[in-house]
């Protein structure tokens, strides 16, 4: 979501890579629009807007990830659509990670208990 939460955990990733030579790093960054986007009709034009948007979010992240990123490691971004855990974990089967890093931007309990945490869904 391009929250400080999740520029932390991306940073975080890549802390933990240790690529080598017969195996390079790749931190493959995840954006997820939600469906319900694509239950009510919106004009065209909005839906690419909104990818140019995402895609200069990715931009500015990438220059922020720049600084930490080793030679040795391929940054590479997805924009996918639908539940977010789901998509999260779709990615992570398609790239067979060893690694999934998700931030949160820490509600408390009773929000938690109410709508649930990303993080926690895709820990179970």
């Amino acid at each position: 979501d391009f929250s400080a939460a999740s520029i932390r955990a991306a940073r975080a990733a890549l802390a933990l890579l240790e690529p080598s030579a017969d195996a390079p790093g790749l931190l493959c960054l995840v954006h997820v629009r939600s469906p319900l986007d694509d239950r009510y009709p919106v004009p065209a034009s909005w839906l690419g807007e909104y990818e140019s948007d995402v895609g200069g979010m990715f931009a500015r992240l990438r220059d922020l990830l720049r600084p930490h990123l080793p030679d040795d490691v391929t940054l590479e971004t997805r924009l996918r659509t639908g539940g977010v855990c789901d998509a999260v974990l779709d990615v992570a089967r398609e790239l067979h990670a060893d690694l999934v890093a998700v931030g949160t931007q820490g509600p408390g309990w009773l929000e938690r208990l109410m709508l649930g945490s990303v993080a926690a869904d895709v820990l179970r």
